[in-house]
């Protein structure tokens, strides 16, 4: 008895929340059934239109016919009615001719038989006719007597077969009727199912995405290769997406280089540099800089997807190298600067030592370095002294310093190690 207030508030708040999530499903489902009903309106006056058109274009037709014939009828008519009508004047006056004879010889006839006689003959003609016409009465009478009872019999008939046939139409209708009425209410609970999943998959979708794009983020972060590979199979959308933590709208170049991703970091960046080409084709047109040409170098390519990543910043201007420092990720930033640094040996030339002469350039060269760096730079000496420009050569495993020729030396080649 004393819990019966709250579960009766209970119970009218699940009511009440279920009420509210009918209305809500409701008014989801109202406008597709509105527009549902609007199409099939639109449809349908559409047809009608369509209908009406028909039926006047084939009444101008039939008019135009109509005309056609007519004017092939008033051309030809004097044609073909001038023979008939002669036809006809010939046929009368025949006609007039033979009744004249014949009147003549019944006069002939009557003027040469007495009288008693002629009355005699009348008579009798009378009395044939009034027996010839009682006849015709009769069998007048008789046929219309039969008439009556056969279309009595034929109405009775009719009429039996027309209430038979009412019943089975009326039953026929009802049940398609019925079927047709079952079947749009069956296609309207379709719809109505079809529209409440649609909106509920596009309330849910936004969630995923955000669930998924933390997820990314986090593997990314830990250096997870398989997590990492997973996410962007599912949804390889978000290689290019930021992530608004903190205001900073930084990327997975970052995310990848705070944590010090260096397994999941070349992979990563080959996916998010071919992404943006992908994206923005224009934007890396012939003259575009790039550290390698595109080809078939996997080094090469690697090399521009680095440079590419490393030019991102977020909103603050950091780049993925400023994250990788300020997380002390110290071997990823020996890797992606020793990979921006490298150049094979076999791409230097004379003018990539800057004309320090050809001895220069062929001792540099034939130390034999896997890599070579070089470049003119303000140097101060170990044994002390100001600063003075001095050529630099860096390999992988040794640092070399030489003298700037003199102008008048350049083209003999002084100049020697330091």
């Amino acid at each position: 008895a004393g819990a019966g207030p709250p579960a009766r508030r209970a119970a009218a708040d699940a009511q009440r929340r279920q009420v509210e999530e009918e209305a809500a499903r409701r008014a989801a489902a109202a406008p597709l059934l509105q527009a549902a009903t609007r199409g099939a309106a639109a449809r349908a006056l559409a047809a009608a239109a369509r209908q009406t058109e028909a039926e006047q274009r084939g009444a101008l037709l039939r008019a135009a016919h109509g005309l056609l014939i007519a004017r092939w009828l008033a051309a030809r008519r004097e044609a073909w009615l001038a023979p008939r009508r002669a036809a006809r004047l010939e046929c009368q006056r025949l006609a007039r001719g033979f009744l004249g004879r014949r009147r003549a010889e019944r006069a002939r006839l009557r003027a040469n038989t007495p009288l008693a006689l002629v009355r005699l003959q009348s008579a009798l003609r009378r009395a044939l006719l009034v027996a010839r016409a009682a006849r015709l009465f009769r069998e007048g009478h008789a046929r219309r007597t039969l008439q009556t009872h056969s279309r009595r019999r034929a109405g009775a008939r009719c009429a039996g077969r027309r209430r038979a046939s009412v019943a089975l139409l009326q039953r026929a209708s009802r049940g398609a009727c019925g079927r047709a009425a079952a079947c749009e209410r069956r296609r309207a609970v379709l719809r109505l199912q079809r529209a409440v999943l649609g909106v509920r998959a596009r309330s849910l979708r936004p969630v995923e995405l955000s669930e998924a794009c933390d997820s990314l983020f986090t593997a990314v972060y830990q250096d997870d290769e398989d997590a990492t590979s997973r996410l962007l199979a599912h949804h390889p959308n978000l290689l290019l997406v930021r992530q608004n933590v903190g205001g900073q709208r930084a990327g997975l170049a970052h995310a990848a280089a705070a944590g010090g991703a260096t397994r999941v970091a070349p992979s990563l960046y080959l996916q998010m540099y071919r992404a943006a080409r992908a994206a923005r084709p224009a934007a890396w047109g012939s003259d575009k800089e790039e550290l390698v040409g595109a080809g078939a170098d996997p080094v090469g390519e690697l090399r521009n997807a680095l440079a590419h990543c490393v030019t991102l910043r977020d909103a603050d201007g950091r780049t993925p190298l400023h994250y990788a420092a300020r997380a002390g990720q110290l071997t990823f930033v020996q890797w992606g600067v020793g990979l921006l640094t490298l150049r094979p040996a076999g791409e230097l030339g004379a003018a990539d030592l800057f004309d320090v002469g050809p001895n220069a350039g062929e001792e540099a060269l034939a130390a034999d370095e896997a890599n070579l760096r070089c470049g003119v730079l303000p140097v101060s000496m170990p044994g002390g002294g100001a600063l003075s420009r001095k050529i630099l050569v860096l390999g992988q495993t040794s640092l070399k310093v030489y003298a700037p020729p003199a102008r008048g030396l350049l083209a003999a080649g002084a100049g020697g190690p330091t």
